[in-house]
């Protein structure tokens, strides 16, 4: 892996043949069956109205990760919280105001997990966040769902709490700061990158 080949493409630039790819990918990473394998057209439903908050990372022109989140109604919220049916979620957009936000995923090769993709990733994903912020976009709530000992170990890591959980620690998280305290630690570290 050469981190120079590394690139990151996001929201309007990514198409509907990307988003197949990005389903493959997710199977790959997740071989989850049942009830949390995607069906074929999730992605392009989901992202169908607002493609804000995706983000896929990209060797050459081969997928090897990817970070999004969506944004949901109080409406769809509360009944996703109660039913835990993922098939119900809706992108709503990151619009001005009070925003719902949904961490849905954090996918990485296995190859390039322990090397500085990840930190280049969620460093975009978070500077995307923090410009947002700046026209007014504000994040109310914030929760995801852990389906993976990996999964429980990043939300943990980003500050997420238990929300709802059974005795695995799989289940619902929140961010109690709406993930501030994580974004703001990774522009720092930006900053300390570019410094050196």
């Amino acid at each position: 892996m050469n981190i120079l080949n590394l690139r990151i493409i996001s929201n309007a630039e990514i198409d509907p043949n990307l988003l197949k790819d990005i389903a493959m990918f997710d199977r790959k990473i997740f071989p989850v069956e049942g009830e949390y394998s995607f069906p074929d057209d999730y992605l392009e439903k989901l992202y169908e109205k607002n493609k804000e908050g995706l983000f896929v990372l990209l060797d050459k022109n081969d997928i090897v990760g990817y970070v999004n989140c969506i944004f949901l109604s109080d409406e769809i919220k509360k009944e996703y919280l109660r039913t835990k049916d993922y098939l119900i979620l809706e992108n709503e957009g990151f619009q001005i105001g009070d925003n719902n936000m949904y961490f849905y995923t954090l996918a990485l090769d296995e190859k390039y997990r322990n090397s500085s993709a990840v930190k280049m990733l969620m460093q975009r994903f978070c500077a995307w966040i923090n410009q947002e912020k700046r026209k007014g976009k504000n994040i109310s709530s914030c929760i995801s769902e852990a389906i993976t000992e990996d999964g429980i170990r990043t939300l943990l890591l980003m500050g997420m709490i238990p929300k709802d959980v059974d005795e695995n620690g799989l289940g619902i998280y929140y961010s109690p700061d709406c993930l501030n305290s994580y974004i703001n630690g990774m522009f720092e570290k930006k900053i300390e990158d570019e410094e050196r």
